[in-house]
C-alpha cells in the first residue's frame, strides 16, 4: 500500500537504498520514488511495471549505481535512462522489452547489463562502444537482425541459445558447482565479446563502407547486410555459410569486393550476376561443385560472366564459354543435360574429357582455336550432335567412331581436307557432302546411370536423352508435359517398366514393340496428336491395368485390345473414334471403368463392351449414337412438330420398318428365344446423353445395379415420353412389363398414369392381351 511505500521512501533517504521488489507495483509509481537525493540502489524487480517514467533521469538520481527492473512487464525504456551516468549494474531481464534505447551507451562505468528473456529483435549499435561492461547476457531473445551464432553462449564448441540449454550442457560434463559457475561466466563472456564485436563491425561499416563479418561461425548471411546498400567491400570469410540468399543482389549498386572464402558453399547463387560492379570475388578454400577452379582462377569478370551464361543456359540450352582462358572443360557443364549448343572457342583447352558424352542433347559443339590435337573417341556416342567445329585446332587425327554418328551433318576442321584453310571458302552443302560418308550408322548403346524411376516431366524438352531408355531396371518413366513430337522405339526395350507417361506432348504416333513391355501396368498417352492406330502387338500388354488415351485423334483401336486381360480403367474420350472392333465374349474380364465420350460413334459398341460383367462405369455421352442394342436406328424427332404431322416420320412407316425387319425395336414374336445383349451385372453408372438416341432398348431393364442413367429425355420417342421423363426407376419398371410380355404375349401397363396411348403399342402386333387400366 502507499503507506508502506512512503515508509520505505523515508528510510531510503537515510540508507541510499530503496527496495520495492515483489510488491505488485504497477503504473504509475509515486513521484517521490524519483525524488530521493543520494540514492544509490533502486530495486523494483518482481512487480508489474509496464513502463518507467522519464523522471528516472532527473538530477535527484544522478548518483544511482544499481537499477534492478527484472521480472516485470516492461515493453520499453525511456531515453532518459541514459542520464544515469553513475550506473554500474542494470538488470532488465525477464521483461517484454522490444528495444533498448541507444542512450544506454552514456553509462560509461556500467559493468553489468542483463537483457536475457525479453522480446528484443535487435540491439542498438551504440552498445559496441561499451567495452567497459564486464557481465552481459542477452540470451533467449527472438533476435531477427542478430544471428544466433553471434549472441549464443558457447560451451565446449556447443552454441547455447538459452540458459537452460547452457546449464544442461554443463550437467552433462559432470562439473562441480564452482567449476560450473566459472564455466558459465566464461560462456557468457564469449557471448559478450561476440555481440559487441558484431555490433562494432556494423557501426564502423557506416563510415568505412567496409563490413567484415569473417570468423563469426555464421551459418547464414545476416539479413541486415542486405540493407547496407552503401557497402563497397563485404567479407564473409571463415564462416559456415552453406548458401547465399537472393537478397545479396541489393548490394549490386556499390559493392566492389566480396570475400566468401573458407565457407561451406557447394554452389554459387545465380543472383551474384547482379553484382555488376564487383571487381574482386574470393572463393578460396571450398570444394564447390558448381563453380570450377578454372573459372575462379580466370578472374571476377569471367566468374560473373560464367554465372550469367550458366543461368541463361538453363532455359535456352545454349552455353557460351568462349574467350575465358579455360584449360579444361568445367565439370559442371557435364551436369547440364538440357544443353543443345556448347561454344568453347578461343580458350586453352588441350583435351576434351571422354565424359562429354553425357551431353546427349548437344547438337552443336564448337571448339575453335584451342590447342587440341584430337577429340575423344567416345564422341561417337553423342546421338544428337549435328555440327562439330574444330577450326584453328591442330588436329592430327579423328576417331573412326565418328562414322556411327547418324545425326552429324557438319564436321568443320582444316584437317582431313574437310574445309580448306582461309582465304578459301566452302559452302555448307559441300561440308555436308564431305561428311556424309561418316554417317552410315548410329550406335545407341550407351552406358547410362542406374535408376528405377525417371521423371523428366514439365522440363520443356524437345529431345529425348536416349541413354536413359537403355536402363533395363527402369520401372517408371515420366516424360509428360514436354514438347516431344516423336518417341524413340527403344522404350519398348524397357521390359521392367510399370508406368509410362507420355501425356501432354505433341506425339503423332507411338510405335513401340509393346509385347516386350510385359510388366507395364499404367500407360498414359493422353493429350497428344496421335491419329495412327496402335500396333497389333499392343494386345501383348497383359499386365496393363490403366490406359489413358483421351484427347488424341484416334479413329479406332486395334482388335487385339481384347487380350488385355488385366485392364481395369480405359479412357478413350475426346478422340475421333467412329467404331470399335468386335471383341470375344471372354475379353477384358477386369474392365471396370470405360470412358468413350466426345467421339464420333454412331452405333453403341455392344459387340466390344456389351459382355464385360465387371463394368461399373460407362460414359458414352457426346457422341452421335443412334442405336443402342437391341434398338433400331430411329432418327431424332423435332419436339416442336407433332408426331403425326407430315414433317416427321409417319407412324405407318415406323411400323413398316419394324415389321419388315429393317429397324427392329420390339421382339415379341411367338416362340422367340430372345436373350439380352447386355451383360452388365455390376454396372452402376451409364451415361448416354447428348447423342442421337430416339429409341431406348427394352433390354435395359436387366441393369438392376445401375444407380445413375443419363439420357436426353426430350429426344427419346420410344418408350413413350410420359414414362421417360419420370426417371430411371419408372422407366425400368415399364421396360420390365414389356419383357414379361415376350413369352406370354400379355402386356400389363396399368397404373402408369398414362394419358396417351404409347406409340410402341402399334409395333407389338403379336400381343393377345393388353391391360391399360
Amino acid at each position: 500500500d502507499n503507506a508502506q511505500i512512503m515508509k520505505k521512501i523515508m528510510l531510503a533517504r537515510k540508507s541510499t537504498k530503496l527496495d520495492l521488489s515483489k510488491m505488485g507495483l504497477g503504473e504509475p509509481l509515486p513521484r517521490d520514488v524519483y525524488m530521493i537525493y543520494y540514492l544509490k540502489q533502486l530495486l523494483l524487480e518482481g512487480n508489474c511495471l509496464i513502463t518507467v517514467s522519464p523522471l528516472i533521469g532527473n538530477p535527484y538520481l544522478n548518483g544511482l549505481m544499481q537499477l534492478n527492473l527484472s521480472n516485470n512487464c516492461l515493453v520499453e525504456l525511456p531515453d532518459q535512462v541514459g542520464l544515469l551516468v553513475q550506473m554500474r549494474s542494470l538488470h532488465l531481464d525477464n521483461n517484454n522489452l522490444r528495444t533498448i534505447p541507444a542512450t544506454i551507451a552514456n553509462m560509461t562505468i556500467l559493468s553489468r547489463l542483463t537483457l536475457h528473456r525479453n522480446c528484443l529483435d535487435d540491439l542498438p549499435a551504440s552498445l559496441s562502444v561499451m567495452h567497459w561492461v564486464e557481465i552481459f547476457n542477452c540470451l533467449e531473445n527472438p533476435f531477427t537482425r542478430i544471428p544466433p551464432e553471434v549472441y549464443a553462449a558457447r560451451f565446449k564448441d556447443v552454441d547455447c541459445l538459452t540458459m537452460g540449454h547452457l546449464e544442461e550442457e554443463m550437467k552433462k560434463a559432470k562439473m562441480t558447482s564452482a567449476t560450473q559457475l566459472r564455466a558459465k561466466d566464461d560462456a557468457l563472456e564469449v557471448s559478450r565479446k561476440s555481440v559487441f564485436g558484431y555490433l562494432g563491425r556494423l557501426r564502423s561499416a557506416h563510415t568505412t563502407l567496409h563490413l567484415d563479418l569473417s570468423g563469426l561461425r555464421l551459418r547464414r548471411m545476416p539479413a541486415v547486410v542486405s540493407e547496407m546498400t552503401f557497402l563497397t567491400s563485404l567479407s564473409l570469410a571463415n564462416n559456415r555459410i552453406a548458401s547465399i540468399p537472393p537478397t545479396i543482389r541489393k548490394l549490386g549498386g556499390a559493392l566492389v569486393t566480396l570475400d566468401l572464402s573458407y565457407n561451406r558453399l557447394s554452389s554459387l547463387p545465380m543472383d551474384l550476376r547482379f553484382l555488376t560492379n564487383v571487381e574482386d570475388c574470393r572463393l578460396n578454400g571450398m570444394a564447390m561443385e558448381y563453380l570450377p577452379k578454372e573459372i575462379r582462377a580466370a578472374g571476377v569478370k569471367n566468374l560473373l560472366r560464367f554465372i550469367n551464361m550458366m543461368h541463361e543456359a538453363v532455359t535456352t540450352g545454349c552455353l557460351r564459354l568462349d574467350n575465358m582462358e579455360l584449360t579444361d572443360l568445367p565439370r559442371d557443364v557435364l551436369a547440364m543435360s538440357n544443353l543443345t549448343e556448347l561454344n568453347l572457342d578461343n580458350n586453352q583447352i588441350r583435351e576434351l574429357p571422354g565424359s562429354i558424352t553425357v551431353l546427349q542433347g548437344l547438337k552443336s559443339l564448337s571448339v575453335n582455336n584451342n590447342p587440341m590435337r584430337t577429340i575423344p573417341a567416345s564422341v561417337e556416342y553423342m546421338h544428337r550432335v549435328e555440327r562439330i567445329s574444330l577450326l584453328g585446332c591442330p588436329i592430327e587425327d579423328l576417331p573412326l567412331g565418328l562414322c556411327h554418328m547418324t545425326s552429324l551433318t557438319e564436321l568443320r576442321s582444316y584437317s582431313h581436307e574437310l574445309i580448306p584453310p582461309p582465304p578459301a571458302r566452302i559452302s555448307t552443302d559441300e561440308v555436308i557432302e564431305k561428311t556424309f560418308n561418316l554417317l552410315d550408322t548410329f550406335e545407341h548403346m550407351i552406358k547410362a546411370f542406374e535408376t528405377r524411376r525417371l521423371d523428366l516431366s514439365d522440363m520443356e524438352l524437345s529431345f529425348f536423352p536416349n541413354e536413359a531408355f537403355q536402363i533395363s531396371t527402369l520401372t517408371e518413366l515420366n516424360i509428360g508435359m514436354n514438347k516431344f513430337e516423336g518417341v524413340p522405339s527403344v522404350i519398348g526395350n524397357l521390359a521392367n517398366l510399370e508406368l509410362l507417361n507420355l501425356a501432354f506432348n505433341y506425339l503423332v504416333q507411338v510405335d513401340f514393340e509393346w509385347e516386350k513391355l510385359t510388366a507395364l501396368e499404367r500407360l498414359l498417352i493422353n493429350n497428344n496428336c496421335i491419329a495412327e492406330t496402335l500396333k497389333a502387338c499392343f494386345g501383348g500388354l497383359h499386365a496393363l491395368k490403366e490406359f489413358m488415351a483421351h484427347d488424341n485423334q484416334f479413329v479406332t483401336v486395334p482388335a487385339e485390345m481384347c487380350t488385355l486381360q488385366s485392364l481395369v480403367h480405359c479412357d478413350l474420350s475426346f478422340n475421333h473414334i467412329t467404331h470399335f472392333p468386335a471383341f470375344p465374349s471372354h475379353s477384358l474380364p477386369c474392365l471396370v471403368h470405360l470412358d468413350i465420350r466426345h467421339n464420333r460413334i454412331v452405333d453403341f459398341p455392344s459387340a466390344a463392351f456389351g459382355h464385360q460383367a465387371s463394368l461399373r462405369y460407362i460414359d458414352a455421352s457426346f457422341n452421335s449414337i443412334r442405336t443402342f442394342p437391341p434398338g433400331g436406328d430411329w432418327p431424332r424427332l423435332d419436339d416442336s412438330v407433332h408426331v403425326f404431322e407430315a414433317k416427321c416420320i409417319p407412324l405407318w412407316e415406323l411400323a413398316h420398318r419394324h415389321f419388315t425387319g429393317a429397324q427392329h425395336v420390339i421382339d415379341l414374336q411367338e416362340g422367340s428365344d430372345h436373350q439380352p445383349r447386355l451383360n452388365w451385372a455390376k454396372l452402376e453408372t451409364l451415361r448416354i446423353h447428348r447423342n442421337d438416341l430416339s429409341v431406348l432398348p427394352f433390354d435395359l431393364y436387366i441393369l438392376t445395379s445401375v444407380q445413375e442413367l443419363s439420357y436426353d429425355a426430350q429426344y427419346v420417342k420410344i418408350p413413350t415420353q410420359e414414362i421417360v421423363i419420370q426417371g430411371w426407376a419408372m422407366l425400368r419398371c415399364y421396360m420390365r412389363r414389356w419383357n414379361d410380355a415376350r413369352g406370354s404375349r400379355h402386356l400389363d401397363i396399368s397404373h402408369f398414369s398414362l394419358r396417351l396411348t404409347p406409340v410402341e403399342l402399334t409395333l407389338a402386333s403379336s400381343l393377345t392381351r393388353l391391360n391399360m387400366s
